[in-house]
């Protein structure tokens, strides 16, 4: 397994939300959030908009977020 991306139930000061975060899991090629490649073992929460890339890969994903 490459990374997770793991959905957490988070209180903040407009109550309790559930915010998607992103963790690599030590991979050999890394894991890129916004063309960054991110330390593995740790966990970086993700906004709308954030672009992922897995490894050496030329395919890029768009965090998008449902509004309704």
């Amino acid at each position: 397994m490459h990374a997770v991306i793991q959905y957490r139930l988070r209180n903040d000061p407009h109550g309790r939300h559930i915010y998607p975060y992103l963790i690599d899991l030590g991979s050999s090629h890394g894991t890129y959030l916004n063309r960054r490649r991110i330390d593995p073992d740790r966990y970086y929460k993700l906004e709308e908009n954030d672009v992922l890339q897995f490894g050496e890969s030329s395919k890029e994903f768009l965090l998008d977020s449902d509004s309704s």
